[in-house]
């Protein structure tokens, strides 16, 4: 009966991996669909098309300025148009045996910009809404770490949950950022928000605004999408296999 229990355990943990890569595959080749299909409008062309229709799916790019006042990430001083902090506690444990201590990172607090991002092109603004989602693939603009048991730099600690203390492993603080000028390719949803031309996650479909060239996304979303998309079935199956076993040997 151990076994029997333990195929099935096995069998439901590969399924829902199987469905998992399944759901990536799927949205990866969603995104590669609409890099493929939708061309990169300009601005005014946007405008005309949403003039026309009201909402149109969308793929445009433009190069990236800040809305509102100037941005400055918090950690590296460098202006930006968007940010994302992360602070990380390095975990030492033991188990009081000798054996050397155990280590591990937990996500003590992290933060994005809030702002929107606009996006010009020659023919003008498109005010890029977020809506939670991150940039893809930021740079790297700041990693660095505190000693073990050492205070944490004054600024930087204004960035912890209040009460934290110092650990024994130290944390490390990162950050992530687009800067002012660099060209964004995006897909989304279109349409007016009183003057302003905008785009935001649609109910279905496409949702992106990533630092990497088309080609660079088109050949990404298609390596994400084949290994996948090909490797969820081959879990399913397994997972059938270990189903049938635990039947034969109930």
């Amino acid at each position: 009966m151990v076994g029997v229990l333990v195929a099935v355990i096995v069998s439901g943990l590969l399924t829902a991996i199987a469905a998992l890569l399944g759901y990536v595959g799927w949205q990866a080749r969603t995104r590669r669909h609409a890099l493929l299909s939708l061309p990169a409008l300009t601005s005014a062309q946007l405008a005309t098309a949403v003039h026309r229709s009201g909402v149109v799916a969308a793929a445009h790019i433009g190069r990236a300025e800040g809305f509102g006042a100037p941005l400055t990430a918090p950690f590296s001083g460098r202006p930006c148009v968007w940010y994302r902090v992360q602070v990380l506690r390095n975990v030492r444990t033991s188990a009081g045996d000798g054996s050397p201590a155990a280590r591990r990172t937990e996500m003590a607090a992290q933060r994005r910009s809030p702002r929107p991002i606009v996006l010009r092109d020659a023919s003008g603004p498109v005010v890029f809404h977020l809506d939670g989602m991150d940039v893809d693939a930021p740079e790297l603009s700041y990693r660095a770490g505190t000693g073990p048991g050492a205070p944490v730099r004054a600024d930087m600690a204004a960035w912890l949950p209040p009460g934290t203390l110092p650990t024994a492993g130290g944390y490390t603080f990162q950050e992530w950022l687009v800067p002012p000028g660099q060209p964004l390719p995006a897909l989304g949803q279109a349409t007016f928000e009183g003057p302003a031309l905008a785009m935001r996650k649609p109910a279905r479909g496409a949702f992106l605004l990533s630092t990497r060239s088309r080609q660079e996304l088109t050949r990404r979303e298609w390596s994400t999408q084949v290994w996948r998309l090909a490797l969820a079935p081959a879990l399913a199956g397994v997972a059938l296999l270990l189903v049938v076993l635990a039947a034969l040997l109930a």
